[in-house]
């Protein structure tokens, strides 16, 4: 089975996703909810930026959080 490496890695980032946030975005961990958990926004994503017929590889990977606050981000 060949699985492409760029679908390997956005399925740990989702399976891992809270040592994700917490390895990559240390100045926001205590912010984060964790409880109230993610949503991955991907399609969302896909619509803002559509597909590079480029070289150049941008992020494809989208991710809400919700702050302790009750304010919502991406990532």
């Amino acid at each position: 089975m060949n699985v492409p490496k760029d679908t390997l890695w956005k399925s740990i980032i989702e399976t891992l996703i809270d040592d994700f946030l917490r390895y990559f975005f240390p100045d926001y961990v205590n912010q984060i909810d964790f409880d109230r958990g993610f949503e991955f926004l991907d399609t969302e994503l896909q619509k803002l930026i559509p597909d590079n017929p480029g070289k150049r590889r941008h992020a494809d990977k989208l991710i809400k959080v919700w702050l302790l606050s009750g304010v919502e981000m991406g990532y």
